[in-house]
């Protein structure tokens, strides 16, 4: 059988997003000894030109003073016969140490104002999504224009952060579980055993049920008399071992054995507060 060229698994990093605004600056020269585009095709009515362009992305309006934070590196086709804008296919690559190597591809409509897609990225903006909106600033130097740039992006780290408690899960929970279950082994302990018959062929007067039966001598299960004077459990017929472990049980009790000292919380099985 051949080895299948694909293999689908759940998603790793559904919920694991990050959002990102930038406020930066295109800068385009067309000419001149520092332009950074090229035209390639040249149509007689200017419609369909064709031009490469590495415009440079700054983190200010001059670029005189300004630091190159990335560069756009694609192709703008005059698709507009009102000559009033390009159809621009782009990758913004991040020349920064904080997002050095990154990339943002984006897509979409270049005239004077509007807004660009983001629909993808790389590195730290791994499958980014969002936009762009531009606006032409005014009174450009020669050749040249700058837009302004406002950034918006939800992308998804390549590192997810790690879980932390949220307010919704308090640190007591597992405890309280364990506690829980603790308690559970114990009286479950206890339902096993009530039934077992006591030595001699006696039952335990229970009537096979673990719950105090009125009238029964499980409806005085804890009772103080079941003690003796030095403080231990009576082991008389009438007490079967189920009564044993129940006294031994660390965090159950009866309210008529009030000298026994629990380091646990109490579960009362026969009613009343502890």
């Amino acid at each position: 059988m051949a080895t299948p060229y694909f293999r689908i698994s759940p998603a790793q990093y559904v919920l694991c997003q990050n959002e990102i605004s930038m406020k930066l600056y295109l800068h385009q020269v067309a000419d001149g000894p520092n332009k950074n585009q090229e035209q390639m095709v040249n149509p007689i009515d200017n419609f369909g030109t064709i031009a490469v362009n590495d415009w440079t992305v700054i983190d200010g309006p001059n670029p005189n003073s300004s630091r190159i934070v990335a560069r756009a590196k694609g192709t703008h086709i005059l698709a507009d016969k009102a000559n009033s804008g390009w159809y621009l296919s782009a990758v913004i690559v991040f020349e920064d140490n904080r997002f050095k190597g990154s990339s943002l591809q984006v897509m979409g409509f270049l005239a004077n104002a509007g807004e660009l897609a983001i629909i993808g990225g790389t590195g730290e903006f791994k499958m980014a999504r969002g936009t762009i909106k531009y606006n032409l600033l005014p009174n450009p130097p020669v050749a040249q224009s700058i837009r302004e740039l406002d950034i918006q992006a939800f992308y998804t780290p390549i590192t997810p952060p790690a879980r932390t408690t949220q307010a919704s899960e308090p640190a007591f929970i597992i405890p309280l579980a364990l506690l829980l279950v603790y308690n559970m082994y114990y009286f479950m302990e206890y339902w096993n055993a009530a039934s077992q018959p006591v030595p001699g062929g006696t039952t335990n007067g229970c009537s096979g049920s673990p719950l105090p039966q009125p009238g029964s001598s499980c409806s005085s299960l804890f009772s103080s008399r079941h003690w003796d004077s030095s403080r231990r459990f009576s082991r008389s017929p009438g007490r079967t071992r189920a009564h044993r472990m129940m006294m031994r049980a660390p965090m159950i009790r009866d309210l008529s054995v009030g000298e026994r000292k629990s380091k646990f919380p109490i579960i009362m099985l026969n009613g009343g507060a502890p």
